[in-house]
């Protein structure tokens, strides 16, 4: 099954934090952005399968995203604005858990009606692009995940300033992240070499352009085809004094000229084994001076109009405080990390272990039980375990001294808020939120690994549940059971206003995020049996 990706457009943080947390707790990968330029940027690098905006974006988003526009005012035109822009459903603020997901559900639906199929096909290829990316192991040397992440993106920046489509961007920008996927076939002594290389070592190090070319070649499909191009081509100069064909100006693919400057400038900006980052400024005046000779001049114009991003995507994307350092000719490379996967949403599960394995970790095994995980951490040794706050409805603080005991450190993952002992055996290493990004979930398993604490300040220890009126329990009674802010209306003759007044005014004496979590406090405390029978 594909992992749905999507961009949640909204100024409003609290709103846009509880959207992308739904949309995370039901297994998509979610991306939240508060602007339109931020918006129109990562659309120009990515197709989503689903975007949520408060915002009118135009024909960025492409008709192969499903698409929802929320509104703030209270207007019978919400459903025509939403037609006219050619969205699949819409949404008025402020809205439940249950509307998104019917929403997210007919727009998906009517999404997979105009693209011919439920899952798109760009979808499908790019986690096998990544499974491929995995299989062939991790890039060595300088190519850290995060150095793929930059130049993939700063590609498909570079392509967006040229005027290709989003499409073609998109296509770029997943073929770019394997340019260097040829490394696998040269020696670590060689790669790792931290002095001048020698003319037989360089002649080695050349050997990655064809070899990934190779790699990736032959299958008859685009984006790997445009893959094996850049990997054969992105060394090429346009003086012709490149490898490993010495192709010259418009001989060499467009495709691999781009590349070429994204990958230079990010070499240039970052530490290596055999000098330090230059500053921006410095790294820009050196690939200047090679306009002509080393780069097209065309690519580098594209690449300083969009330099500002560029240098956003280097703040977002900094290399690894874990990152291995460079190994002295000879010595051992450092074991990846283990980690196990104790979560009971299998698309989440799955994300988690395409994102860990992006990052150089071993996912040691998976579990969506209790059961299932006490026999994991009994038969399988592991760093780090990923454990689910709750799983199918059951507490798995108790698995927590059990992996302890077995060496096993735990970084509890969770979307809420779970009541975690200040001092017991029960205390994980450390907590990560479900809202978080993965950057913050990979630091924060590292960190958990080093013998740090991590603390999300998202996830705090659940405050006592104040009582509410006996109003306010009969409707968070009636929400607990899937009823509607509308029907609850109906039933108890009154406005849909009072309705959302108690609703609000029951998540204040609750400290509750959001209606399933007033739901799950008022429950847990037991008033809703007490009160609404």
């Amino acid at each position: 099954m594909t992992l749905v990706t999507a961009l949640v457009v909204d100024a409003d943080p609290k709103t846009r934090l509880f959207t992308v947390g739904l949309l995370e707790r039901h297994g998509m990968a979610a991306t939240g952005v508060s602007n339109l330029a931020t918006a129109r940027a990562e659309l120009s690098v990515q197709l989503f399968d689903l975007v949520v905006s408060d915002l009118l974006l135009g024909d960025e988003m492409g008709a192969a995203s499903a698409t929802i526009l929320v509104r703030s005012e209270r207007t019978d035109e919400i459903a025509a604005d939403a037609l006219a822009a050619r969205f699949d459903d819409h949404l008025q603020k402020p809205f439940s858990a249950e509307e998104l997901a019917i929403a997210v559900t007919r727009a998906l639906r009517r999404r997979a009606e105009r693209v011919g199929s439920p899952e798109h096909p760009d979808a499908r290829l790019a986690e096998g692009v990544l499974e491929c990316l995995i299989r062939a192991g991790r890039f060595r040397d300088e190519e850290t995940s995060e150095h793929v992440e930059r130049v993939s993106r700063t590609c498909a920046l570079i392509a967006r300033s040229l005027g290709w489509p989003a499409s073609d961007c998109w296509t770029l920008r997943v073929a770019s992240a394997m340019h260097d996927i040829g490394k696998v076939g040269v020696p670590d002594v060689v790669l790792r070499k931290p002095g001048k290389l020698s003319a037989s070592e360089r002649a080695v190090i050349q050997r990655h352009a064809p070899i990934g070319r190779d790699i990736l070649g032959g299958s008859g499909d685009p984006v790997l085809e445009m893959a094996s191009t850049i990997a054969g081509s992105h060394h090429e100069r346009v003086d012709g004094e490149g490898y490993p064909d010495g192709l010259a100006g418009e001989e060499i693919p467009l495709a691999a000229r781009i590349t070429a400057v994204a990958d230079v400038f990010d070499a240039l900006t970052h530490d290596r084994v055999y000098r330090d980052a230059l500053t921006v400024e410095a790294a820009l005046e050196t690939m200047q001076a090679g306009e002509g000779s080393q780069f097209d001049g065309r690519m580098l114009a594209a690449f300083r109009a969009v330099l500002p991003q560029v240098v956003q995507i280097g703040e977002l994307y900094p290399d690894s405080e874990q990152a291995e350092p460079g190994l002295e000719v000879g010595e051992a490379p450092q074991q990846p990390l283990r980690v196990l996967i104790i979560e009971d949403h299998g698309a989440v599960a799955r994300g988690l272990a395409l994102l860990l394995r992006r990052e150089g970790m071993e996912v040691a095994g998976t579990a969506e039980t209790l059961t299932e995980a006490e026999r994991l951490v009994e038969q399988r040794g592991a760093d780090v375990a990923i454990l689910d706050a709750d799983l199918h409805g059951e507490s798995s603080l108790g698995l927590i001294p059990k992996a302890r005991a077995r060496g096993v450190r735990v970084l509890l993952y969770t979307g809420g808020t779970p009541a975690v002992p200040v001092s017991s055996a029960d205390k994980p290493d450390g907590i990560a939120s479900k809202s978080g990004g993965p950057g913050e979930l990979i630091k924060a398993v590292r960190e958990v690994a080093a013998g740090r604490s991590p603390t999300d300040n998202r996830v705090v220890e659940r405050a006592p549940v104040g009582l509410l009126s006996p109003r306010e329990c009969e409707i968070v009674g009636l929400l607990s059971q899937g009823v509607t802010g509308e029907d609850i209306a109906g039933r108890l003759f009154v406005s849909p206003h009072t309705v959302r007044t108690h609703v609000r005014n029951a998540m204040t004496k609750t400290n509750a995020h959001t209606r399933a979590h007033l739901v799950t406090l008022v429950a847990e405390s037991g008033q809703i049996t007490r009160m609404s029978g």
